[in-house]
């Protein structure tokens, strides 16, 4: 046995093959990297809108509701570095370590489902205002938005 075989440092561990672990990490790098890329359109974007006149005029409400968004959207990209770091460093490559998911595997989807839901729900208040002279045909749509969301 050579020195860098794996199977020596883990006895009656199950790997996974090469191809398996980049067909299963791979999608997960290539979303990575498309949301590294967007999360810097919307920190320009933001650090356009913090300088302009559009911030120091919007409500105290739409000021909040935008940092909320940009803070979780933070911490998300957070939360895939260090997933990006824990399986392209550790190189582990056993059933477990690349078929179970950890904690921080679990919380994009909650994080992007949060960020959904928040940025869906302002912009279906905004459209709703359309129908603001027709009370019925407005909770008609809010009830339908607030369907989608869910």
């Amino acid at each position: 046995m050579s020195y860098f075989d794996s199977t020596d440092f883990i006895p009656d561990v199950p790997m996974a093959a090469e191809w398996v672990a980049n067909a299963w990490l791979g999608p997960c790098y290539m979303g990575f990297m498309v949301h590294f890329v967007l999360y810097g359109i919307l920190v320009n974007q933001f650090q356009a809108y913090v300088l302009s006149r559009n911030h120091r005029h919007d409500t105290k409400f739409n000021q909040v509701y935008i940092w909320l968004v940009v803070v979780l959207d933070t911490a998300h990209v957070g939360v895939n570095v260090y997933e990006a770091y824990f399986h392209g460093i550790s190189q582990d490559r056993t059933a477990n370590a690349v078929f179970m998911t950890t904690i921080p595997d679990a919380l994009p989807p909650v994080m992007v489902g949060t960020i959904g839901a928040l940025v869906q729900g302002y912009l279906s208040v905004r459209a709703s205002r359309l129908f603001a002279r027709r009370r019925v045909l407005r909770g008609f749509f809010l009830g339908i938005v607030f369907l989608m969301i869910l």
